[in-house]
């Protein structure tokens, strides 16, 4: 079973009450531990092909900090690369925290657990994406660096990414939401290597009218949970934030 992630923090915080501090430096590194991330990430991108997956780099924002005071939520970010996340946090972090613990690079998630009419919607993720295939997880993906997206570093600039994610995945909008979104966790998997700065939100009716567009690139299809159910069934292939999501959306007594 896998291991829960650790929370590093807990909500519910909204936009406003979120204080974002940005580095654009990425980490330095040796030129022998960069010469390591790209033979590991040429030989990742070549399983990748043979097993018609997908591997795209870019610019990505790094966690560096987190932490709650006066009731805000405070992240320090810095710029780094997919290419490097995946190598040292995600695959190959055990030679990492050997050789080079430094040069660690752990990309931030920025996801939300979507609910209407008293149900979760999730999505299955595709055979054909790098992490989790075939699990039930939040929509979302790893927050672009500020350069990328073209907008200055603000909260807003977190919602922005997210609507735009959820626009691309499952064609929801902004107007589609009943409840403005509210970060319920910042969460670490440990399985990733990676933090995931976990909103809330529900949606307006009816589902059919909402769920007729998903992309199939990066999900199968969705799923609709009760939120009244347990959540712990292994039938339902949960990730590990996903599942506890579910869990810390149930322990606020919300139903919707």
């Amino acid at each position: 079973m896998a291991k829960p992630p650790d929370i590093l923090a807990r909500g519910p915080f909204t936009a406003d009450q979120i204080t974002i501090r940005w580095d654009p430096q990425p980490r330095p590194i040796s030129s022998e531990v960069g010469d390591y991330i790209e033979q590991r990430w040429d030989a990742y991108c070549a399983d990748a092909r043979h097993s018609n997956r997908i591997l795209y780099n870019g610019l990505v924002a790094e966690l560096r900090t987190v932490a709650v005071r006066n009731n805000r939520l405070e992240l320090s970010l810095s710029c780094t690369d997919y290419k490097t996340f995946l190598v040292t946090a995600m695959r190959d972090r055990a030679w990492f925290l050997v050789n080079a613990p430094d040069a660690i690079s752990p990309a931030l998630g920025n996801s939300i657990l979507l609910t209407i009419d008293q149900r979760a919607i999730l999505g299955v993720r595709s055979q054909a994406v790098a992490a989790y295939p075939g699990r039930v997880h939040l929509f979302g993906g790893v927050l672009d660096a500020p350069e990328v997206a073209g907008h200055p570093l603000d909260t807003d600039f977190l919602l922005r990414h997210l609507f735009q994610e959820l626009h691309e995945e499952l064609q929801v909008l902004p107007e589609h939401f009943l409840t403005p979104p509210r970060v319920l966790a910042v969460l670490r998997d440990d399985f990733l290597g990676q933090p995931e700065l976990a909103w809330y939100a529900a949606l307006k009716g009816p589902i059919d009218t909402l769920l007729g567009s998903l992309n199939t690139e990066e999900h199968d299809q969705y799923a609709l949970l009760d939120l009244a159910q347990p959540t712990t069934s292994p039938c339902l292939n949960l990730t590990p934030v996903a599942q506890t999501m579910l869990e810390l959306h149930r322990a606020m007594g919300h139903t919707r």
